[in-house]
């Protein structure tokens, strides 16, 4: 009797695992992600970035993990007021400012998990440096 209540509590304990290591998994997979690029025409490392890296980001699969927004802003501008965000996101304008401390200059990019500013940087990353930071936020690292 003894060995059957410990089988059982051990595959009571056993699924209790499994069922919690899917619902984390299922939580982090629920997470929006949301990069915002600002830049604009007048930019020309944005020019190239957007000519060059853009389409090489949208070729891989964590594009399709992101909702990816292109904000128009001018090089000495800060990040644009919220009348420049789209609708969908314009909630993300007051914490992507917040996260940039004011700062001017192009390209300024942010990458929001669920409201919240993850990371915020200035430049131009590498495709590739960006489908790693998704893919880490994405399964959770990050």
């Amino acid at each position: 009797m003894k060995r059957r209540a410990w089988i059982a509590a051990f595959l009571a304990g056993l699924g209790w695992m499994i069922s919690a290591a899917a619902w984390s998994a299922q939580g982090a997979a629920a997470r929006r992600i949301d990069y915002v690029y600002m830049g604009g025409n007048d930019c020309p490392p944005c020019i190239a970035w957007r000519q060059t890296e853009l389409p090489r980001l949208k070729a891989m699969p964590e594009f399709q993990l992101v909702h990816f927004t292109y904000v128009n802003k001018s090089i000495r501008s800060p990040v644009p007021g919220a009348v420049w965000f789209p609708h969908e996101i314009r909630a993300l304008r007051e914490p992507i400012f917040v996260a940039s401390k004011g700062r001017t200059g192009s390209p300024l990019n942010a990458i929001v998990v669920d409201g919240r500013v993850a990371i915020f940087w200035w430049g131009a990353w590498a495709a590739e440096d960006i489908a790693k930071t998704v893919r880490e936020i994405h399964s959770g690292i990050r």
